[in-house]
Order: C-alpha cells, then sequence, then structure tokens
C-alpha cells in the first residue's frame, strides 16, 4: 500500500491533479537557458537564449548575429530536489535558416520500495529525459519561421513510464530594436493514467515582445514580456530585463506571473552572466515563490 501510494503522489505531481486534461508534463515547459531563466523565462528571442532554441523558439536563431552557439547547464529544480544535467545546441546558416538541438535529463532523489508485507526491498529514483530539434527559415528580410520537435519521457516507479511527442510553431518579426513572436507551442500526444484517461501535454498560445539596444556603444538594454494561455483555461505573464556592460557583463531580473491551476508557478528571478572571446557563464537564482532556491548555471560558446 505504501508504493501504491508513492506512485499515485508522482502520477499527480506529473499530471496535474485537476480534473483538466492540458497539464501533462509540465516540467517541459521550464526554461533551460539560465540568461533566458533570469528574466522569468521571457527572454526566447533573446541571442543569449541562442543554444536553447530548440526548448520553444527556434524562429530567433536566423535573427542572432552568431554562427553557431553550445551551451552546457545544470539547474537544481526546487521543491521536487531534481538535478537536471542539459545541452543546447544551434546553427545560423547565412542569416536564412536555422537548426538547433537540446537535450535535458532530469534525476529525481529516490525513494524506498516496499514489498506486500511492508518490508524495504531497495530504493528507486526516477527519471525524465526531454530530447528536442528544430528549424528555422527567415523567409523574408524582417520575418522567419520556425518548428520544434520533442520527445519528452518521465519514468515514475519501476516499469511505470509516461512519454509524448509534441511541436512548436512560432512566427517572429524583427524591426531595428524591436521583436515580436506569436506562437504555439508544446502540442503533442497524449499521455495515459491507468485507467485509459489521456491527459495531454501543457500546450499554450504565446505572444512575446523584446526591446532591445544599445547606448554609448557600451550600454546595452534589453527587456522582454510575454504571455501564454493554456488551454486548461490557464495563463502566464512574465516580464524580465537586462543590463549590460560591453556585451561582457550582465545583470538580469524577472518575474512571472501564473493564475490558479497553471502548469507553470508563479516566480521572481535574479541572474548574472559574463562573455568574453566568445565564452560565457550564467547564473540564475529563483528567490519567491513555490520554486524559490531553485538555481541554474550555464557555461556556452559561441562565435
Amino acid at each position: 500500500m505504501k508504493r501504491i501510494n508513492i506512485v499515485l503522489f508522482s502520477l499527480l505531481i506529473t499530471i496535474s491533479s485537476s480534473a483538466q486534461s492540458w497539464s501533462a508534463l509540465p516540467w517541459v515547459r521550464t526554461s533551460r537557458g539560465a540568461a533566458d531563466l533570469a528574466m522569468a523565462g521571457a527572454a526566447s528571442m533573446s541571442s543569449n537564449n541562442m543554444a536553447w532554441a530548440a526548448d520553444g523558439n527556434s524562429a530567433m536563431v536566423p535573427f542572432c548575429s552568431d554562427r553557431m552557439a553550445v551551451e552546457l547547464g545544470y539547474m537544481l529544480y526546487q521543491p521536487s530536489g531534481t538535478n537536471y544535467v542539459n545541452a543546447g545546441f544551434a546553427y545560423n546558416v547565412k542569416g536564412k535558416i536555422g537548426v538547433s538541438a537540446s537535450l535535458s535529463y532530469g534525476a529525481d532523489p529516490a525513494y524506498d520500495i516496499y514489498n506486500d508485507s511492508g518490508k524495504a526491498t531497495g530504493k528507486y529514483a526516477p527519471g525524465q529525459m526531454k530530447l528536442g530539434v528544430g528549424v528555422a527559415w527567415r523567409f523574408v528580410d524582417f520575418l522567419s519561421a520556425g518548428l520544434n520537435l520533442r520527445y519528452a519521457m518521465q519514468t515514475l516507479a519501476p516499469q511505470v513510464a509516461n512519454n509524448s511527442f509534441a511541436a512548436d510553431f512560432v512566427l517572429m518579426g524583427k524591426f531595428g530594436d524591436f521583436a515580436v513572436s506569436a506562437g504555439a507551442l508544446n502540442f503533442g500526444t497524449p499521455v495515459k493514467s491507468s485507467s485509459g484517461q489521456a491527459f495531454f501535454p501543457a500546450a499554450s498560445v504565446k505572444l512575446a515582445g523584446m526591446y532591445d539596444a544599445v547606448y554609448a556603444s557600451a550600454h546595452g538594454l534589453q527587456i522582454n514580456i510575454d504571455a501564454d494561455y493554456y488551454l486548461n483555461n490557464s495563463f502566464t505573464a512574465a516580464l524580465g530585463a537586462q543590463y549590460g556592460w560591453k556585451d561582457m557583463l550582465f545583470v538580469r531580473a524577472g518575474y512571472r506571473y501564473a493564475a490558479e491551476s497553471c502548469p507553470l508557478p508563479s516566480f521572481a528571478s535574479v541572474g548574472l552572466g559574463c562573455k568574453f572571446k566568445g565564452v560565457r557563464i550564467d547564473l540564475t537564482y529563483l528567490a519567491w515563490g513555490t520554486v524559490k532556491n531553485t538555481f541554474n548555471l550555464g557555461v556556452g560558446y559561441s562565435f
């Protein structure tokens, strides 16, 4: 009975405990990019998030000044204590075509396994894995389209696992220092419960905007804003900002509001970053909300 209760609790985490059927695998929607997460996950169009384009907005890759970006990351996600190891990659082909890929693996804390007589027989550590690929086409100078394909899998207990295939489609326009995007994110195949009930991935329709400018050749200001309407009739809205000095040192902050029953929580975030000769280090800390004490570290290279 104790083991059954543990499995049921894991299922409630993975598939929203509400009766809504559009909240499965919500952890897929958490940003893996440290620079993006420092701005509350609103910086999906920022060039600092280029390596993680396959996680939500591959349409931004052809607009980046860099040809290639790669990043490795580690995130400790609270309150679950999940340890994530992440990798992201993107390549810009002459400002016209973008290709991207990402991989994320999360290890949850282990729990005890009991037999029918209540005796502990060992431990089991649930795991999560997300694999994504993306492609983008800048079909006119100011407009691009991006498509991401994603596979997500989560193990809950021995021989108990969920998986889903999903896709994102985003249109992005850039006009001088301003950029806007609109897309449909994470629409995919359902996860089925033991009773056969279908729970679809946490899908949403997203609108986003960005202002990105440099003053006096040294002071960069970036402001990001986005809003998601999730198909379980909830929404989030986020605001994030970044100050950069000579494109070398960065200070970031953001806040995301999430309505009740939203797959993502409300939180505030802060972060620091540095970049020198293509090598970058970004650090993020979530300071408020149910996910406080979450931190994310990213180390990358671009040229």
